[in-house]
């Protein structure tokens, strides 16, 4: 999440879903990405769309 946000806290609890896909190479993680549903994260903090 940006740290230069101009939201305001509002103490509220958020739900939201994800993915985490991982590259693998010899066995070990070598990438991890990360996918979230922004959309409804702001919609729930009540952020400009």
């Amino acid at each position: 999440m940006r740290t230069d946000s101009r939201l305001a806290p509002t103490g509220k609890k958020c739900v939201t879903t994800g993915t985490t896909v991982f590259r693998f190479r010899d066995g070990k993680i070598q990438e991890a990405r990360r996918h979230y549903d922004t959309s409804r994260l702001t919609q729930q903090l009540g952020a400009p769309g």
